[in-house]
């Protein structure tokens, strides 16, 4: 009996992370199926997607790594970590690695991101003036403002000292996507650690739903 125990304790207390464990192989491998299905439907992106696929398998990996740390006392970063690398994962199975080409313009030129691109690219090219953001010779002659192009102007006017030595074409939009996605799990991964945290007058571990919903 006592054996049994400390079995079912060892069990316990492995479960979490044995939980995490197969979340992360599912999660990756769903990932890696929805990429690999496509390489087989457009043999001609196949390179660009299996490129994506070891991505998506390195990150997977990092991931599952993480599951020895799925504890009640696990320090705040892991879950912000782990949040982050399901953002990357759904980035890299939505988008593929391709966008974060600085030097690939082809998939900007169309609808809303074609406006994006447009303004940086006028932008990189205008003398500074005042207000910043000013861009004479787009909308010429009224003219308009990187600002209200969507390009994303907070990194347009850090690069735009660097626009002489940044490549022709160059755009950043696929990695302000991937920076998004990313912060976005790490952000929920924040709250639902902040949300899901045990009450200080209780002792058992009812799920947070539950108590919430409860009540």
């Amino acid at each position: 009996m006592t054996a049994a125990i400390r079995a079912a304790a060892a069990l316990a207390r492995w479960m979490p992370a044995l939980m995490f464990l197969a979340f992360a192989l599912a999660f990756t491998a769903y990932c890696l199926a929805f990429v690999l299905a496509l390489a087989q439907r457009f043999p001609a992106s196949a390179a660009a997607l299996h490129v994506d696929a070891w991505a998506i398998a390195a990150l997977g990996t990092a991931l599952a790594l993480l599951a020895p740390l799925a504890r009640r006392d696990a320090p705040p970063s892991a879950g912000i970590l782990a949040g982050a690398l399901v953002g990357a994962l759904l980035y890299l199975r939505t988008f593929g690695w391709a966008w974060l080409d600085p030097t690939a313009i082809d998939w900007l030129l169309q609808g809303d991101l074609a406006q994006h691109y447009t303004g940086w690219a006028f932008f990189r090219q205008e003398p500074w003036q005042s207000p910043p953001g000013t861009i004479a010779t787009l909308r010429y002659p009224v003219g308009t403002s990187v600002f209200f192009t969507d390009a994303h102007p907070l990194l347009a006017l850090l690069l735009k000292p660097f626009a002489g030595w940044l490549p022709q074409p160059f755009q950043y939009i696929g990695l302000t996507y991937l920076m998004s996605w990313t912060l976005m799990g790490a952000s929920a991964a924040a709250v639902a650690r902040l949300r899901c945290r045990p009450d200080r007058h209780r002792t058992d571990v009812t799920p947070c739903w539950y108590r919430r919903w409860s009540r």
